[in-house]
């Protein structure tokens, strides 16, 4: 059996202990966006219920206007949108699930190996622990990069809202009265 040296140590206990982290950072990650996943999941209703309530004038309005090839296409594109907004997105379904499975197998395997050594079985799990570790990795990147879109976007909707209020906060009639008697102070 050919042995694999990474700066000292086997291919075995680079497996592990990287397994060990890339399971660590699922984890981590996981435990990070739960808190907001309500949040989360009540923008995508809000915005599937949009979604429905248009989807649902166009048709009243088709069935008023037969042969409107632009509501139709409208229609269409909408009922599309509606399905993907149906699913629970990947990231936030088996996309952690997947991460941190093929971590956790790519960190079995070569502890299986370590056990019994002389095992032609256990012998060569870890090249098969070498590809989930690979899968694990790209899998956690998938969600990481999905996550951090999604955290942009809720975070632009609020950032965006607070804008709002404080628009509104603005033009109410005190906030215009004061502005106007500092006008006339300065003078």
């Amino acid at each position: 059996m050919v042995k694999i040296v990474f700066s000292g140590e086997s291919i075995e206990a680079f497996l592990i202990s990287s397994s060990m982290v890339g399971l660590g950072l699922v984890i981590a990650i996981y435990s990070l966006t739960a808190p907001l996943m309500k949040n989360m999941l009540t923008r995508r209703t809000n915005k599937l219920k949009e979604l429905i309530d248009r989807r649902d004038d166009i048709l009243e309005q088709m069935n008023n206007e037969k042969n409107n090839t632009k509501l139709t296409k409208e229609y269409r594109n909408i009922q599309d949108n509606v399905k993907l907004a149906e699913k629970l997105p990947f990231h936030l379904d088996l996309g952690y699930i997947l991460a941190g499975g093929f971590f956790s197998v790519s960190l079995v395997l070569p502890i299986l190996t370590l056990t019994d050594p002389q095992n032609q079985y256990f012998s060569n799990l870890s090249n098969f622990a070498t590809g989930f570790f690979i899968y694990g990795v790209i899998s956690f990147l998938i969600v990481w990069y999905l996550m951090f879109i999604e955290f942009r976007t809720y975070a632009l909707e609020e950032f965006q809202k607070i804008k709002d209020e404080a628009k509104e906060k603005e033009n109410t009639p005190q906030q215009r009265n004061l502005k106007a008697l500092k006008k006339l102070l300065k003078k």
